[in-house]
């Protein structure tokens, strides 16, 4: 019986895992990134720390899909899942917003560096070069919002993240924006 019972502790813990797991990505999935990010919340407003989140976007994926087929877009969206992985903290907690969008929570970490290393995974992006489709091009649009002691909720918060978004897409894509919300939060404390 205890020996049943360890190994349905571990069954339980196993499909709570997968249950918070993006099958594509091995990131995590929209709901438990979106429970992480109302947790941070909470945690910058209380003890007043710095965060930034950053949501990525996948410059005209659909193209992708429709030119070279979901095989080759499935291989794009498990190397950006593999590039968050190498360049972000243990500490940073990235998730797969839904599609081709990525949502990223930086905590701890003032704007600037935040700016810095999605920028850095910009350009990892963009040097991507798939072994079947060398001719294929992958660039990202990442809008990034610091935690503000202004805002109300988290989805307040996410908000900036989405209006420094679609600056991104519409002003060129293939950048990092910042909600100009955030301007002057570069380096500054919470």
């Amino acid at each position: 019986c205890y020996q049943l019972a360890i190994k349905l502790s571990e069954h339980k813990r196993t499909l709570s895992a997968l249950s918070r797991t993006d099958s594509l990505t091995g990131l995590l999935n929209h709901g438990a990134w979106k429970d992480l990010l109302q947790m941070k919340f909470r945690e910058c407003s209380q003890r007043q720390q710095q965060a930034a989140i950053a949501l990525i976007d996948i410059d005209h994926f659909k193209a992708i899909n429709d030119t070279y087929g979901h095989i080759i877009g499935d291989s794009v969206l498990r190397q950006l899942s593999i590039e968050l992985k190498c360049n972000l903290r243990e500490s940073d907690l990235a998730g797969r917003y839904g599609g081709d969008e990525f949502c990223v929570i930086l905590p701890n970490m003032p704007l600037n560096q935040a700016m810095d290393v999605m920028e850095r995974l910009r350009k990892v992006l963009q040097d991507y070069r798939h072994r079947e489709v060398p001719k294929l091009r992958v660039s990202l649009s990442i809008g990034l919002a610091a935690y503000q002691p202004s805002f109300t909720d988290a989805m307040a918060w996410l908000d900036d993240a989405d209006k420094a978004l679609y600056t991104a897409k519409n002003t060129g894509r293939n950048k990092v924006s910042v909600n100009p919300s955030n301007i002057g939060l570069e380096t500054s404390a919470v």
